[in-house]
Parts: C-alpha cells; sequence; structure tokens
C-alpha cells in the first residue's frame, strides 16, 4: 500500500490551520504537525521529514517570516515548498518569496480544489527538478590550439595530451598516436593558463596527464614505453594522483 504524502503546515492563523489539516487528511494526506513560528517548524521538520511543507509567507509570531523559516528549513533538506499568502499584491514580498524558489503559491482563500492542485504541482516540479540533478552532465571536452611545424596550427584536445616537456621556454607536448606539437612558453606558464585536472607535474621539466601512465616506481614512470623521471620534490603529489584513478 503506497505511504500516504506527509505535509507539514506552518501557519499562524490556528484556525486556517486546523482547517487546513482537516481538508488535507480528508484528501488522504497525513499532516504530521502544525507549527506558529520559526523554531517549531524548524523542529518538527527535522523531526518528522515532511514531503511537503505548507509555509504561510507572512508569520507574524516569533523573530521569522516564512520566507527566512523556508530558507533554514531547505538549509536541512531540499523539499517542495508551497507559500501560503493572503498578501499576493504586496510585489515587494513576494518577490522575496520568489528568491527561495517556491514550487507552487496558493492565494488565500482557497479551495480542495486548489490544494490539490498545488501539492500536485509543486511535487511535479520538485521530482523533475531532482531527476534534472541526477542526470549526468555532459563533460566539455577541452582543447588547445598549438604548433604542429611550419606554422600549421591543430587543435588539440588535453585528454589525448600524453606529457609534456620543457627546454627552457620552450615545450615540445607529445600527444596520442606518436603526434608533436609544440607552444613558446614556460612550464611555469602553462600551468598557470590550463586548469585541465589530469595534468600533474613530475619533474622540473614535465608535466604528465596520470590518465595515461601505464606503470610507475619512486623514481620514474611510463607513458607509451616513454620513461618519465619523478622527481624527489614531486614524487608525493604524483603518486596521490596516481593512486586515485
Amino acid at each position: 500500500m503506497k505511504k500516504p504524502i506527509k505535509i507539514l503546515i506552518v501557519e499562524d492563523e490556528i484556525i486556517l490551520a486546523y482547517g487546513m489539516k482537516e481538508v488535507l487528511e480528508n484528501m488522504g494526506y497525513a499532516v504530521v504537525g502544525i507549527a506558529i513560528k520559526e523554531s517549531k517548524a524548524v523542529a518538527l521538520f527535522k523531526e518528522k521529514r515532511p514531503d511537503v511543507v505548507l509555509m504561510d509567507v507572512l508569520l507574524k509570531k516569533g523573530s521569522k517570516n516564512g520566507i527566512e523559516t523556508a530558507k533554514n528549513i531547505l538549509k536541512i533538506q531540499k523539499v517542495p515548498i508551497i507559500f501560503i499568502t493572503g498578501s499576493a499584491e504586496d510585489e515587494e514580498l513576494m518577490e522575496q518569496a520568489q528568491l527561495v524558489e517556491p514550487d507552487a503559491i496558493l492565494n488565500k482563500p482557497f479551495s480542495k480544489v486548489n490544494v490539490k492542485n498545488a501539492i500536485s504541482l509543486a511535487l511535479t516540479k520538485f521530482e523533475t527538478q531532482v531527476l534534472e540533478q541526477e542526470k549526468p552532465q555532459k563533460k566539455e571536452e577541452l582543447y588547445i590550439w598549438l604548433e604542429e611545424g611550419k606554422g600549421r596550427n591543430v587543435k588539440i584536445y588535453y585528454k589525448d595530451i600524453l606529457w609534456i616537456q620543457s627546454q627552457r621556454n620552450d615545450l615540445t607536448i607529445y600527444v596520442k598516436n606518436s603526434k608533436k606539437c609544440y607552444k613558446n612558453q614556460s612550464l611555469k606558464k602553462f600551468k598557470e593558463e590550463n586548469l585541465y585536472e589530469d595534468f600533474v607535474q613530475c619533474q622540473k621539466s614535465y608535466i604528465i596527464n596520470v590518465k595515461h601512465v601505464d606503470e610507475f616506481s619512486n623514481s620514474d614512470l611510463s607513458i607509451n614505453e616513454a620513461r618519465i623521471p619523478i622527481g624527489q620534490t614531486y614524487r608525493k603529489e604524483v603518486h596521490e594522483y596516481l593512486k586515485q584513478i
């Protein structure tokens, strides 16, 4: 049997709050508590973990209004918030309420249909947002333009760079498929400008792409059968990177 949706009511007009409770329970919802001020609302939220919060925007009792109370609840856990208001014409107040990004707004006075529709809308909107956040984001493939020779520049994706070797202010960049590219730049400057997460410096003159390392020891590592030294200064950082992949 499907469990009823749990609802917390935060409303300082007691008669209205209990009237809402009766309406909601008659529609099959489970009202887990009624709070008239922020402190009680937060305590009930932590204890009952409702599926939806019906929140009066104003909340005249206590030191915080419904907008501030909603913010404090959302810091604990993301949950659908439905603001209840009899002040829809108060533009400044409603602008502040919209900053919380409520999942629905219910204007007083309201009917059973309005309440049911608001809860349905809030749950649907919230579930859609959760699914969007959980959807894997396509990672943008970062690239750099490098000189291949004779003034010819090619687009090279960072993920395809194997390692970079420095000779003073000239870089030789070794790429998959045995390709070499060049850049007139210091290794220090290259590191500062290119924050590709898989690059790590392993020696004074070398930066490697940890994703392409085949094996390593305390003194060196191997990429595509090339042996690249590991400097003592960089050893700990390199080993930590390699053990994470």
